[in-house]
């Protein structure tokens, strides 16, 4: 089996910039809602150990976040290696009380994912989705996974999906009460290839961008 071409490639675009981080009043009057605009305070990326790391990726503190991992020698590019990556943002958040607190994240995103697995014991799964965690230290209080997809191709067998111009809020609403303190707000993305090659080969692409156009702290006493 020929090396395929992926089918897609990263394409980054982000909201627009020039925003200020301000503090909204929200009725009942102990109540407040914080709303942080990029550059946001952080950017994080990380691969699993064992795995190799993505084709390419790139992410800021602009909140423009894209994953292109790809693994096998069925694609042009593939790993030898399955490859699960993350990439992210987050803001620091301080109380000087103890509040309760809940999250939100509204972002513009899309995947596509192209999967190809010929002769007996070749397959090839992808994956992807968002991701969010509230940190305290090393310590995570909160998490949450939204997957987009999960798709696996066996034997003779070569697929090619795409999604497009995905809008949502995730997380949201995820929240509880903490404590006085200094708090991560993370956000991000992450994409998984894996494949087997049998007797012949296979490969898989697996690709999410997101761009996180703001992050929203409500604050409640």
């Amino acid at each position: 089996m020929r090396p395929f071409k992926a089918k897609d490639s990263l394409r980054l675009q982000g909201p627009p910039g020039g925003g200020r981080d301000h503090v909204i009043p929200a009725p009942p009057t102990d109540s407040s809602v914080e709303q942080r605009l990029p550059p946001y305070d952080f950017a994080w990326r990380w691969h699993h150990d064992g795995g190799a790391p993505p084709f390419s990726q790139s992410g800021d503190q602009r909140g423009r976040l894209g994953v292109d991992a790809r693994a096998g020698g069925g694609v042009a590019g593939g790993a030898s290696r399955f490859v699960h990556a993350h990439i992210g943002v987050g803001c620091i958040v301080r109380t000087d009380r103890p509040i309760a607190v809940e999250l939100f994240a509204p972002r513009s995103s899309r995947h596509s994912f192209t999967i190809g697995a010929r002769g007996i014991g070749a397959s090839a799964t992808s994956e992807g989705g968002l991701e969010t965690t509230f940190m305290n230290g090393g310590q995570v209080l909160m998490a949450g996974t939204f997957p987009w997809w999960r798709r696996r191709g066996s034997s003779l067998s070569e697929n090619a999906r795409g999604r497009t111009g995905f809008t949502s809020v995730f997380p949201s609403g995820m929240g509880g009460r903490i404590d006085p303190g200094e708090y991560t707000f993370n956000v991000g993305i992450w994409a998984f290839a894996d494949y087997a090659s049998g007797i012949r080969s296979a490969g898989v692409q697996s690709l999410v961008e997101s761009s996180i156009i703001e992050m929203r702290i409500h604050r409640r006493d």
